[in-house]
């Protein structure tokens, strides 16, 4: 037992005096806690498209601009979602991701976690716009790729709920509705954007049109 002992100070000793492994531990993680709510959810069939399963496509027009606009700043509303809540640049932040991955966890309708990760997309959404305007633009970089794992990921439980024979014609035009103003917030912050940050915005206008 003492030698069981001594072997994991031994290894704990090695991880934490060493910067490089602390750092890739906490990249690892964050890389899995990124991507485990779009795994999570049901995964569309080969050869199958959202655009076959129901949901319009609609081309949207992509703006490289960095300049700032002179027209007045737009306050957005998605749905029944007026406010983003805490944004990434908080402290705390953490704890909003923790209580959005325990809500998901217990949902357990497929109609239900199309809605739920609406709801998170739409708030991902109004905090893209929140974060560009306090100029935090790692942050809503960032902020770009939450989105759209959450909107996809919506679309995909959207699919399963067709499948299993749900109505789902409330949830479509929620969809559909809530990505119209999508596209709008997404294109005002292609405008703010400073240029080595607008990839992932771009990315996002692509990946869920």
């Amino acid at each position: 037992m003492d030698d069981l002992y001594y072997w994991v100070l031994r290894v704990w000793h090695a991880l934490t005096s060493n910067k490089k492994v602390l750092v890739g531990m906490a990249a690892a993680v964050a890389v899995v806690v990124t991507v485990t709510t779009v795994f999570a959810a049901p995964a569309l069939s080969e050869g199958e498209s959202v655009e076959s399963s129901g949901v319009a496509s609609v081309a949207v027009p992509v703006v490289t601009s960095s300049e700032v606009p002179v027209g007045p700043i737009v306050e957005f509303t998605i749905g029944e979602v007026t406010d983003s809540g805490m944004l990434p640049s908080s402290p705390f932040y953490f704890l909003k991701e923790a209580g959005r991955s325990l809500e998901y966890a217990f949902t357990f309708d497929s109609v239900k976690k199309a809605n739920l990760t609406l709801r998170f997309a739409n708030e991902d959404a109004l905090a893209i716009h929140e974060l560009c305007l306090d100029d935090e633009y790692l942050d809503t970089a960032q902020q770009c790729i939450r989105y759209q794992d959450h909107f996809f990921t919506s679309l995909a439980w959207a699919v399963k709920a067709k499948k299993e024979g749900a109505d789902v014609d409330a949830l479509m035009t929620s969809l559909r509705n809530a990505h119209h103003t999508h596209r709008l917030i997404l294109a005002e912050t292609l405008t703010r954007l400073p240029k080595q940050f607008g990839e992932a915005a771009i990315g996002a206008v692509a990946f869920t049109s």
